[in-house]
């Protein structure tokens, strides 16, 4: 597959972007790491936003006194377990998809100039299986997770770079667009030279995402279209007649 000189790509982050949030979920993942570490940290208290899974795992466990060692040495075991856990639960959690986004999702779809990917803390197989409840999952060329990663900050890179790769052609990162609905959405964004759209559907203020330095700032995903989206990506590069096609009225 291959698009043209000048592709867009959006990677969208999952909970609180395309799916609601629920406790229910947060309480599996509690279960899973009691039935096998016997603890869950202070997860009552812990904010989970913008965080991967592997990041959350380790950070609730230290905080309880495990050693590094420890949870690397059960970390197979507690992943079999939360991923089981989470699709018994998933049929019956309230996890929904968000206003606007399978429309969103259409529109953007039917360009031809752009491929969508994903950019989430969740581990790859916890992605799958909440996608797959919806049947989302083939909207996404591309994408990465939070399988092996501390450090959210390294993910734009990594879903570019496999995109790329299944596109067979390089993506500029004014190209690249993050949408999101935390902080840490809009800071992977910067520190990659990335556009940002943030929505307000996963507990951030539309004053925080702002004041975290989105580009744009919407109440959910029903309030942005793929007009507004190609708008805020030539506006970043404005010289570039290829974006959209050999002319830019063709992303309208």
């Amino acid at each position: 597959m291959a698009l043209g000189p000048a592709p867009i790509l959006v990677l969208f982050d999952i909970d609180g972007t395309l799916l609601s949030i629920v406790r229910r979920g947060v309480n599996v993942f509690a279960q899973a790491l009691e039935r096998v570490y016997g603890t869950s940290g202070p997860i009552d208290s812990y904010s989970f936003a913008g965080k991967t899974d592997h990041q959350i795992t380790f950070e609730l466990l230290t905080c309880a006194g495990r050693e590094q060692r420890e949870i690397e040495a059960a970390l197979p075991t507690f992943r079999d377990c939360y991923f089981k856990m989470l699709e018994e639960m998933i049929g019956t959690s309230g996890m929904e998809v968000l206003p606007g986004v399978v429309e969103l999702l259409d529109q953007l779809q039917a360009k031809e100039q752009v491929a969508l990917g994903l950019q989430t803390g969740n581990w790859e197989a916890a992605a799958e299986i909440k996608l797959g409840l919806h049947d989302l999952g083939g909207y996404f060329l591309a994408g990465a997770f939070g399988d092996g990663h501390l450090d959210r900050g390294a993910l734009p890179m990594v879903a570019r770079e496999r995109a790329q790769e299944r596109l067979g052609c390089a993506i500029d990162s004014r190209h690249t667009v993050i949408v999101g609905d935390t902080a840490l959405d809009v800071a992977c964004a910067r520190a990659w030279q990335m556009a940002s759209v943030a929505v307000a559907t996963g507990g951030t203020s539309q004053r925080a995402l702002s004041a975290a330095g989105a580009d744009l700032v919407v109440p959910s995903l029903a309030d942005l279209d793929a007009e507004r989206l190609f708008e805020l990506v030539l506006a970043r590069d404005p010289g570039s007649s290829s974006v959209g096609g050999a002319d830019a009225r063709e992303w309208r």
